[in-house]
C-alpha cells in the first residue's frame, strides 16, 4: 500500500511597472527641446522633476509633451496601484544657446533691492537692482537678468539691450521657481503703450517664465517694429492686451507660452504675425478676441517661412463674429502641423493670396465653422493627415491647386474629447491610415513620439501607442 501526501504551494508575484522611457533620452539642445516620456505598462501614471531628485507621487504628474529651454536632469517614475514602482529613468539636456552656460554675467533684481546698487552688487542676490530697467544699463551680449518674485510696473519702450548671437544671447528670465508679474502703470503713452516695444538693434534676446499682464495697457503687450530680430519668448503667460497679445515678428520664437484675454474686437488677435521665418511651437493660443494665430501682412512685408507646430488652439473668436484658430495667409510656404484646434469659429484658414501652404497632421475638433477653409486666391496648398470632426462643416476649398489626401472626416474615437483628450482609442479609423510626411519634416508627434509608432503614420496630432 502506497501513502500519498497533499502539498499546497503558493506562489505570489511581484509585478514591477515597466521602467518609464525618456525621447529624446538626453544631450545638447540650441534653444529649446521637446520631450516626451512614456511607460509600456498601461494606466500607470508618471511622475517626474527636472532638477535630478527622484520622483515621487507628490512630483510634477506628466501630462504630455513638454518643451525645455533650460538645462535640466529629468527623472521619472511610474506607479501603479497592486505593482511595485518602476525603476528611475534619467536623461540630462544641456542648452547650448541660453547664455547661463557661458562666459556671461548674471545680475539680479529684487523688490527688496536698490538702484542706487552698482552693476558689481547686483551680481549678488544681497545687493540686487530694485528695477528691471535699472539693470539694463549693467547688461552685456553673454549676460543673464535673473527677476525675483513681485510684480513689476514698468514699460520697456526700445530698451538699450541686445545678444549677439544665439551663442551670446542676453537673457531676462524669472528666478526659477519664483511668480513675477509685469503689470505696467504708466508709459511713453501717458499709460502704457505695451509691455515690450523692440525695434532695431534687437537681437538675440531670449525672454523666459514671465506673467505678462498688460490690464493697463492701450495697445499690444508686445510688438515688434522692422529692424528687430531673434528674440525668443518661452514660458511665459501673455495675457489682457487691448488689441494684440503679438503683434509683429521676424525670425523669432515663441515657445510654450500661454496666451490668451487678448483684444477688444475681431481685428485683435492672440498672435498677429506680419513677418517672416518665426517658429510658434507649443503655446496655448486662447480666449482671444479674434483669430488665435493670425498670419498674415497687407503687402508691406514678406510673410513666408513660418511654422506652426504643436500648439493647442482653443476657444478664439470671444468677438462671436470673426476667429479662426490658425490663419496662414498672404506669404507662401507657411506650415502648421501637429496643431489641436478646438472650439474656435473656424479651424485653420488658408488665405489672403497664400502660396505653398501645408497643413499636415492637426486634430482640428468642434469649431463653429469649418473645419479647414481654403479661400480664394490661395495657390498650392496642401492638406495632409488632418482630423476633422464635430465642426459645423468640413474642408471648403475654394483655392487653386488645392492637394488634400488622408483627412479624415469621421469619427476617430478619441479616448476622452470632452475632457480633450483627443489621443486615439485602439481601433481608430485614424491609426496607421496616414501618409508618410518624413521628408517634409513631420517626424514626431504632439508628445514628441516618433512616426510612425507601428506602420503607417497615423492621421491627427497623435501616434497611437
Amino acid at each position: 500500500m502506497t501513502k500519498t501526501t497533499a502539498f499546497t504551494l503558493s506562489v505570489t508575484l511581484a509585478l514591477t511597472v515597466a521602467t518609464p522611457t525618456i525621447s529624446p533620452n538626453g544631450g545638447n539642445f540650441a534653444g529649446f527641446v521637446s520631450l516626451a516620456i512614456q511607460s509600456a505598462t498601461s494606466g500607470a501614471p508618471i511622475y517626474y522633476t527636472t532638477d535630478g531628485s527622484t520622483p515621487t507621487q507628490s512630483s510634477t504628474l506628466y501630462t504630455g509633451a513638454m518643451t525645455l529651454t533650460n538645462s535640466a536632469t529629468v527623472n521619472a517614475k511610474a506607479f501603479k496601484s497592486g505593482y511595485s514602482p518602476s525603476a528611475v529613468a534619467s536623461a540630462s539636456f544641456t542648452n547650448t544657446l541660453t547664455g547661463t552656460t557661458g562666459t556671461g554675467k548674471t545680475y539680479y533684481v529684487a523688490k527688496t533691492g536698490s538702484d542706487s546698487n552698482s552693476c558689481s552688487q547686483a551680481q549678488s542676490q544681497s545687493t540686487p537692482k530694485l528695477t528691471i530697467s535699472g539693470a539694463f544699463g549693467c547688461l552685456q551680449p553673454g549676460d543673464t537678468l535673473y527677476v525675483r518674485a513681485g510684480t513689476y510696473t514698468e514699460e520697456f519702450y526700445y530698451p538699450a539691450i541686445a545678444g549677439t548671437s544665439w551663442s551670446n544671447p542676453l537673457t531676462l528670465s524669472a528666478f526659477p521657481g519664483d511668480t513675477v508679474t509685469i503689470r505696467p502703470t504708466g508709459g511713453s503713452c501717458g499709460a502704457p503703450c505695451r509691455i515690450f516695444t523692440f525695434g532695431p538693434p534687437h537681437q538675440y534676446i531670449a525672454i523666459n517664465a514671465f506673467i505678462l499682464d498688460c490690464a493697463n495697457c492701450l495697445y499690444d503687450v508686445i510688438k515688434f517694429d522692422n529692424g528687430a530680430h531673434h528674440i525668443r519668448f518661452s514660458n511665459n503667460e501673455i495675457k489682457n492686451g487691448h488689441e494684440n497679445g503679438i503683434l509683429g515678428g521676424t525670425n523669432n520664437e515663441f515657445i510654450n507660452n500661454d496666451i490668451h484675454d487678448n483684444g477688444n474686437t475681431d481685428f485683435d488677435h492672440g498672435m498677429y504675425i506680419t513677418g517672416p521665418g518665426n517658429l510658434i511651437q507649443g503655446n496655448k493660443v486662447h480666449h482671444n478676441k479674434g483669430w488665435g494665430v493670425h498670419i498674415y501682412s497687407s503687402g508691406h512685408t514678406d510673410v513666408s517661412n513660418n511654422v506652426v507646430r504643436g500648439n493647442y488652439v482653443y476657444s478664439n473668436g470671444t468677438s462671436g463674429t470673426r476667429g479662426p484658430g490658425i490663419l496662414l495667409g498672404s506669404g507662401s510656404n507657411n506650415i502648421a502641423y501637429n496643431n489641436i484646434v478646438q472650439g474656435n469659429i473656424d479651424g485653420i484658414q488658408i488665405g489672403f493670396s497664400a502660396a505653398n501652404a501645408t497643413v499636415y497632421n492637426n486634430t482640428i475638433y468642434s469649431n463653429r465653422g469649418n473645419c479647414i477653409v481654403v479661400g480664394t486666391p490661395s495657390t498650392s496648398t496642401i492638406l495632409k493627415n488632418n482630423i476633422c470632426y464635430l465642426n459645423n462643416s468640413g474642408i471648403t476649398d475654394v483655392g487653386v491647386g488645392t492637394i488634400q489626401s488622408n483627412n479624415l472626416m469621421t469619427d476617430p474615437t478619441f479616448v476622452n474629447p470632452a475632457a480633450s483628450d483627443f489621443h486615439l482609442q485602439s481601433g481608430s479609423l485614424a491609426i496607421n491610415t496616414g501618409i508618410n510626411l518624413f521628408s517634409v519634416g513631420v517626424t514626431t508627434d504632439f508628445d514628441g513620439l516618433a512616426r510612425p509608432q507601428a506602420g503607417n503614420y497615423d492621421i491627427g496630432v497623435y501616434e497611437y501607442h
